[in-house]
């Protein structure tokens, strides 16, 4: 096997570069491992643009760093509920982000891009983490995948769309 330990193959490491638009020059990097051979490491920033999370490999754990992009400094870590993070919303304060999830089988998927497709389904699942507590505070759990996530104005209730055309409002407190 490759890497330390033997037995598999090393996660990929990506860079993560953050650069004033205004000056071109670059403000800030990090380096983060993937979860998955086939897909980079997801990344978004608040809506006000003073955070940005991304999600990384730590110990064998998938995890979700945010840092305050002003300062650079990271002011919230946690541990995913899995390791097949598809995507990440924050509310529109910033205090709270919520995570989707693609099935397992979507992270070591080959073949044509149609194979990797039909495997990269998404998860019935939706966990909302308080970046302030550093704590879950919500997990949603829907009939069907969920494709697509937003919070309301005031962070109070999240609106899904499953892979079946549903739409649903959930309490997202």
């Amino acid at each position: 096997g490759l890497g330390r330990g033997g037995g598999g193959s090393p996660r990929p490491s990506y860079t993560v570069t953050t650069t004033d638009l205004e000056t071109g020059k670059r403000a800030w990097e990090t380096k983060v491992e993937s979860e998955s051979q086939i897909k980079p490491p997801s990344l978004v920033f608040s809506p006000n643009g003073a955070q940005l999370a991304l999600v990384t490999v730590e110990r064998q754990q998938t995890a979700i760093k945010v840092f305050d992009t002003a300062s650079r400094r990271e002011v919230s870590s946690f541990a995913a509920a899995a390791v097949n993070v598809q995507g990440m919303v924050f509310s529109r304060d910033g205090k709270r982000l919520a995570l989707t999830y693609a099935s397992p089988g979507g992270l070591t998927a080959f073949g044509s891009n149609r194979d990797v497709m039909r495997a990269n389904r998404a998860e019935p699942t939706v966990t909302i983490h308080d970046l302030a507590a550093g704590r879950r505070a919500a997990t949603i759990v829907d009939d069907a995948p969920i494709v697509g996530v937003a919070f309301d104005a005031d962070g109070r209730l999240m609106a899904t769309v499953g892979e079946d055309g549903n739409q649903d409002l959930w309490d997202a407190q």
